[in-house]
């Protein structure tokens, strides 16, 4: 099976969008939101466990009226996800800056923040790096 991410609407062997069901590709350019626009799709390259034969990819997904960003594990072999995936990507640490909570943490804020560098692969685990999208304001990294 061959695997090609792309930015606009799936990633070939497994489609990340459902339209029927609401789901669409993230708009980068509304508001000015990511900066990498019109659509946001996957933009970060992938990894592959060749122990666990599992093709770990970052999608930003529109569904309906809400932005997510999901770590998907692919079958390398037949493309359906594993492991009870996908898995919606979150997290707050403790800070202040843009999207601070009010209580001295900073939130991931899916419809501003890109997973633009590769995945890795670490001793089992996937990771991945993430940056602020809002062009144009020196507060946004």
């Amino acid at each position: 099976m061959r695997w090609m991410p792309t930015i606009r609407r799936k990633f070939y062997g497994s489609a990340f969008i459902d339209p029927a069901n609401g789901i669409t590709p993230a708009d980068g350019s509304f508001g000015g939101r990511t900066g990498i626009g019109p659509v946001v799709g996957v933009t970060g390259t992938p990894v592959i466990d060749p122990t666990t034969q599992t093709l770990y990819v970052s999608a930003m997904t529109l569904e309906k009226g809400t932005t997510f960003h999901r770590l998907h594990a692919l079958d390398i072999t037949t493309g359906a996800e594993k492991f009870g995936g996908p898995s919606e990507i979150t997290a707050t640490v403790p800070g202040t800056g843009l999207d601070t909570d009010g209580s001295c943490n900073v939130t991931f804020h899916p419809p501003t923040e890109n997973q633009r560098a590769a995945l890795q692969l670490v001793n089992g685990y996937s990771g991945c790096t993430w940056t602020r999208g809002r062009l144009g304001r020196s507060d946004a990294h």
